[in-house]
């Protein structure tokens, strides 16, 4: 009898910890999927703000400030040749909504240390090529998710970036004061083409049905 509960306690014992085990791999496989989620996410909202960014940055380059575009390093002085083509290739090659990204001769690099230390931006850890002429932002490294890796908000579906000004498409706006405002129109090619945008100026945001 006592050799019977030997073996069925030792049964138990090797069930227990192969449990563990698996529970185990269980938490850590979680835990290694949820920091490369965050790390993706950190990536997207990054590129995000430098959207932003050069956005700002090109409306400057318009009126003739030049001072961002011209702290910007050439590619070749970047040191990273290799990954930039590859990052520009990807982000020409997976465009989801089409627009022009220029040629790769048009982009400058910029360091995370140069946006923080001397375009101050806080909270850039990645590098970039920039385009400010096309407004177009490139991810140097890229971000891995589920096996594919992205260089621009662009090839992502869920986070296609499209940005228009009034001199591209025509719109009038009119805000509550009866003037005309320049603005930013927002929404992927189709709908811009289709005048259904969202509308943003003035600290509001109307919808807009037609333009010319």
């Amino acid at each position: 009898m006592l050799k019977n509960n030997r073996g069925i306690t030792m049964i138990a014992l090797v069930i227990t910890v192969i449990v563990l085990i698996i529970l185990a791999s269980i938490t850590t496989y979680s835990g290694v999927s949820t920091i490369r989620e965050s790390r993706f996410y950190k990536a997207i909202s990054e590129m995000k703000v430098m959207q932003a960014a050069v956005n700002e940055w090109y409306e400057d380059y318009k009126s003739g400030d030049s001072s961002i575009w011209d702290k910007g390093v050439s590619l070749n002085s970047s040191g990273k040749n290799e990954q930039i083509t590859k990052a520009y290739n990807s982000a020409k090659t997976n465009n989801l909504n089409g627009t022009d990204i220029g040629d790769i001769t048009g982009y400058k690099f910029y360091s995370s240390n140069l946006i923080v230390d001397d375009l101050d931006i806080d909270g850039i850890s990645y590098d970039f090529i920039i385009n400010i002429e096309t407004r177009n932002v490139i991810l140097v490294d890229g971000i891995e998710r589920k096996g594919v890796t992205y260089y621009s908000l662009n090839e992502i579906e869920e986070e296609q970036y499209n940005v228009g000004y009034v001199e591209d498409l025509i719109c009038a706006l009119v805000d509550d004061m009866g003037t005309s405002s320049t603005i930013y129109l927002y929404g992927n090619s189709s709908a811009i083409k289709e005048g259904k945008i969202t509308i943003s100026t003035n600290g509001k945001e109307l919808r807009r049905n037609k333009c010319s």
